[in-house]
This record gives C-alpha cells, structure tokens and sequence, in this order.
C-alpha cells in the first residue's frame, strides 16, 4: 500500500514537471517586438528640407504571429514642420505641423516598413545642431528600450550672405532687415500722365541659392478691392516693375507675401500656402504732380511733381513652413501677426511723423495710414476712427479725431486735415516744426509714410523734399490677414 501511494506521488510529480516545463519554457521565449532605426543627413542648410529615412521591424518568437496596430511618432525639433511623410504600409498625417504619426498596421519579421519624412527647416536663427528620434510602439511589443530610434544630430548651417550673424526673426517688423511679406506703404500711377504720376516698385531675394513665389496683392486704396498677382524670383534676384503698367489709374498700398511654389520657387510643393522665407527686401521710388509755382529772378519755375524713396516694411515670419493651419485644400491661408511661433512679426499700433515742417514755408507734406488686416479674397478691412495729437515743438500737445471709412488715409496736411484747435497753421508757424502720433481707437495694425514737397526747393538752402516710413512707436499682436491661397504659375 505505501509502495502504491509513493508509485501515485511520482507519477504526480512527473505529470506536473511535464506540464509545467513547456509553459516555463514559453514563458522563457522572447516575446513579439518592435525596432526603429533612422537616418539623415549631417548638415542642412537653414530654409531647406531634409528628408529622414525611418525603418520599423518586427522581432518575432518562434510560430508568434505579427505585432499589431503598430504607430511611428516623430517629433521635429522645434519650429520644423512636417512638408511630407509617406509609408510603404498603413497611413501617415502630420502635414504642415510639427509631429509626424503614422498608423502602420501589422508588421511581421519579413516586410520591414519604410517612412520617408521630409521636414522644412525654416529660415531661421537656428541652434548649431539639432537632434531628432523617432519611436514605435504596438500591441504585443513588450520591450521599450528599443522602441526610439537612435538620435540623428543634424548640424544647421545659415545661408551665406555675408560676413556676421543672421538677423533674429524675432525683430520687430523693420525697412531695415528682410523678411516673409513685403509692405509697401503707397502707389499711384497715371494711365495718362506716367511721366507726372508714377510708381516703381523693387523686390529682391537675397538668398544665395533658392528662388520664391511672391503673392502680390495689390490694394485700392479708396475702395479697399484686391487685384493679385505672382511675381516668380530666382536666387538672388531683383525685379523692378511701374505701376503704370501693373495698375494704372489707381492710388493704395501692396503687401507681398511669400508662398510656396514649384520647385526651386519656395518649399516647392506648389501649393501657394504662405511659407517661411525671410530673405525678401524692397524699396519704391515715387513720383507725384503738384501745382505750386516759385520765382527765381524774374523767371518763373513751374515745379511739375515731387519725388521720392521708401523702403518697404519687412515683416519676418518666426515659424516653420508652411505657415500653421494652411490647407491647400482651403481657399484661404489666415496670417496673425503676433509674434509667436505660429505667426509673424507683431505690426505697429501707434505711429509717428516726425519734423513736420511749416506750410507758411512752402511745405506741402502728404499722410499715408494703412490697415493691414481683412480677407484679401473679398476686400481689406478698413481704419475706421483714428485718434492722434499734433505737437509743436514747445511740447504742447493738440489731440484730433481723423474718420477713415476706407483701407487707406491719405490727404495733405491742411486747416482741416487733420482738424485742430487751432489750426496746424498756427500750431506750426513759419520757422518751426512739430511732431504728430496716430492710432486706430480699436486695436488695429497699421503702416504709414509722408511725403514732403516744398516749392521753394530749387531756390532756398533751407528748403527739402522728400520722405519716408511713419516711426513705429507700440505694437500690437492682433492684427490678421487672410489670404487666398492657389498654386502660383512660375
């Protein structure tokens, strides 16, 4: 009986260490994983693209089958945007913002998966290198430490322009730097008298290797309608057009905005989405007729018309491309001015003229004021109430309230314009200057310039001609424009 109980206790034991040493030995296999690798390139240039190669395979257990609902999330460093991402299996989104994912499905051991991610490194200050990883993840892909790709340090390298460091995006809207839009603040053309009533417009690309796609927008002044256009720039090239043959007869304002075109034009996609590309500067030369007459022995001079330069306003974008939230599927692509990473320069809310010189000395000086904001699709949004004070040059201070129904204010200083207790006249008599400050009494972004013609030019030391851009003295980050958005024709 003890012999047939210990024969019963073995074969127990024995039924037991057969069942449980295959569990123990599943249990021992590896289980069902995931691995990433990536790969790119050493060095990009600041503005370009660059392309990552992105490899996920399965790491699979004897007779396992594939891991499932398998994703890929990339990261890109800050202010680089996704331009493509493509797969060889499943699905990728991420297009125009700054994290790339893709849903790729089952993967198994022997058809490795392959994504190709091309990102805008906008053109920017960047950092001396930026470093970028992926990582996979799964059902059934028990280990981690294999789950990101091994960093790929990419050295950043800046367009050369010339000796010296890049200029900040971060600066404020300036004729002095370049940028993503162009403002030039004034036009008028005459389809009769060109010779009289004149504009010429510049733009140039300053960057030394890429061409852009420049969205024109050309702005009636009197009754805020947009006609539009491209103009197409090479690397390192400048175009010069009059306005008499562009838009003869009308009298407004252009603001130019960088786009995206086909290849060598911008990001090359040729969505006409606005796209980071802070290398465009621009000026205009201006002639304008007036009627005045002055004696110069005892011959008369009839001065025909007055000329001048103003150098256009550069606004920077400071994110990547395209700018965020474009959709080429859209119709429009909305612009904000806020000086965030996800927009561009912040525009002048309150602006400045300053040594206004007498008109008892034969100064006749003209006010340009424009508001930037509206959809350009339809028409641009108006001034509305404008409030400022004119002072003289003893400091005192004379305040003014200026209706402006239209996209632009312009007139020449007068008794009436703007209306003051008392008059400018008085304020600024013969011999003195004063100084003027405007704004928008809701908060708005606006541009501006004067231009000043004094008849007696020709025969007195003290007299000049000439302009130039309103001095920002406060700027406000809630002015936007929206834009039509289709593929340029370059």
């Amino acid at each position: 009986m003890a012999f047939a109980h210990r024969l019963t206790r073995y074969f127990f034991a024995l039924a037991l260490l057969l069942f449980i040493l295959p569990v123990a030995a599943r249990a021992a296999d590896p289980d069902v994983d995931l691995t990433i690798t990536k790969s790119g390139p050493a060095t990009i240039t600041a503005g370009n693209d660059i392309t990552y190669s992105i490899v996920v395979t399965g790491v699979l257990a004897a007779g396992a089958g594939p891991v499932l609902n398998a994703t890929m999330t990339d990261t890109l460093p800050a202010g680089w945007t996704v331009v493509t991402v493509t797969t060889t299996q499943g699905s990728c989104a991420g297009v125009g913002t700054g994290t790339a994912n893709c849903t790729l499905g089952s993967v198994s051991l022997t058809i490795p998966v392959t994504i190709t991610l091309t990102a805008h490194v906008p053109g920017l200050c960047q950092p001396a290198t930026a470093v970028n990883t992926a990582t996979v993840a799964g059902d059934g892909a028990a280990f981690t430490g294999n789950n990101t790709s091994p960093p790929v340090v990419t050295t950043v390298t800046q367009p050369i322009l010339g000796p010296g460091q890049c200029y900040p995006p971060g600066s404020s809207v300036s004729t002095t730097k370049p940028g993503s839009i162009l403002i030039f603040p004034f036009y008028a053309s005459s389809p009769t008298s060109s010779n009289d009533t004149n504009t010429r417009v510049s733009m140039t690309n300053t960057h030394p290797t890429r061409g852009i796609a420049m969205h024109l927008f050309f702005i009636d002044g009197a009754t805020c309608s947009v006609a539009d256009s491209y103009a197409c720039l090479t690397a390192n090239q400048t175009v010069t057009f009059l306005m008499s043959d562009v838009d003869p007869g009308t009298s407004g304002y252009i603001v130019a905005v960088a786009s995206s075109g086909p290849d060598n034009f911008g990001e090359g996609q040729n969505t006409g989405c606005p796209i980071s590309f802070n290398f465009l500067i621009g000026h205009q030369s201006i002639k304008l007729p007036v009627s005045s007459t002055g004696t110069i022995g005892n011959t008369v001079l009839a001065r025909t018309r007055v000329q001048t330069e103003l150098e256009a306003e550069s606004v920077a974008a400071e994110f990547g491309s395209p700018v965020p939230g474009c959709d080429p599927s859209s119709p429009t692509a909305v612009l904000r001015f806020n000086g965030q990473p996800d927009g561009y320069n912040r525009l002048p809310r309150v602006l400045a003229a300053s040594s206004i010189a007498s008109r008892a000395d034969g100064n006749s000086t003209f006010l340009v004021v424009n508001r930037v904001g509206g959809d350009l699709s339809s028409g641009a949004a108006t001034l509305g109430s404008l409030f400022g004070f004119l002072f003289d040059d003893a400091e005192t201070s004379y305040s003014f309230t200026l209706a402006a129904p239209t996209c632009q204010l312009r007139g020449t200083l007068s008794g009436t314009f703007p209306r003051t207790t008392p008059r400018i006249d008085t304020i600024i008599s013969s011999g003195r200057t004063g100084w003027m400050k405007i704004w928008g009494t809701t908060d708005i972004g606006i541009t501006g310039a004067i231009i000043n013609n004094n008849v007696n030019v020709d025969s007195a030391a003290s007299a000049f001609d000439g302009g130039h851009k309103l001095h920002k003295l406060t700027f406000t980050s809630s002015a936007v424009l929206t834009v039509p958005v289709f593929p340029p024709s370059c």
